[in-house]
């Protein structure tokens, strides 16, 4: 991603996340958040990919490690409480 923008599906589920911190997603919302809404089939790693894109975007945005992995369920967003300086802890 040389742009510096965020694909549409990955934008959906960091909005999502970010309405919804330190609440444990299910990997079934997820999947509704990617088809959006419309029930589609989706490739059984299409959702590990995106999920790790959004990693990758977090991680170079300063924010590494706020996506947690609830194992055989979801997935968490949990963002530092503190967040007054997060701008100036970005690398960019």
């Amino acid at each position: 991603m040389k742009t510096g923008l965020i694909p549409n599906l990955e934008t959906s589920l960091l909005h999502y996340f970010a309405l919804h911190p330190d609440e444990v997603i299910s990997n079934d919302q997820v999947a509704d958040l990617l088809s959006e809404g419309k029930g589609v089939y989706l490739a059984p790693n299409t959702q590990v990919v995106k999920i790790y894109r959004l990693r990758k975007i977090l991680e170079r945005a300063g924010a590494k490690g706020w996506l947690e992995t609830v194992s055989g369920f979801g997935y968490r967003f949990s963002p530092p409480k503190n967040t007054q300086n997060i701008t100036k802890k970005s690398p960019q």
